[in-house]
């Protein structure tokens, strides 16, 4: 084992890890959710070092509940997809992140409806393309299986 024993958030919130990939550096990218006082949640980015030391930690979202479940990392940053809790629905929207090596939002974009729309799993493809598959939930068919493909620039 390289590291363990490792305690990461704050002291009686129910943080967590969805994800943890390789970075650039041979250091390790991990994602997940922070809890806050109010028991809402911001999505919790932390860079380690190879020996599990941390390097910075991270909160993004909005001021409800937001959790990532996973992280693609390209060459110049990382890509975060998860949910967002949506005040107006009172429901989840998708969530994708793009934040600099150094810890930095870049962009922000959210989608989905009036459903729980949220992403699960990302993946970079051998093509250079970022998959991602979600759910995306609606009245009439109920949750349905989603995957889009963007390029490096979420388009």
């Amino acid at each position: 084992m390289i590291f363990t024993e490792q305690f990461y958030g704050e002291a009686n919130h129910a943080d967590f890890f969805t994800d943890i990939q390789v970075a650039p550096d041979g250091g390790y990218i991990a994602v997940g959710q922070i809890q806050e006082t109010d028991k809402s949640g911001e999505i919790y980015l932390v860079k380690f070092d190879a020996n599990g030391e941390q390097i910075f930690a991270e909160n993004f979202g909005t001021e409800t509940l937001d959790v990532a479940h996973a992280v693609v990392v390209l060459t110049d940053r990382y890509i975060i997809g998860g949910s967002t809790f949506s005040a107006a629905t009172k429901t989840n929207n998708c969530y994708l992140l793009s934040v600099s090596f150094a810890g930095e939002l870049l962009e922000e974009t959210t989608f989905g409806g009036n459903g729980e729309d949220i992403i699960y799993s990302m993946t970079r493809l051998s093509n250079g393309q970022i998959g991602v598959a979600s759910t995306l939930e609606n009245a009439l068919t109920g949750a349905d299986i989603n995957v889009r493909l963007y390029d490096e620039n979420l388009n």
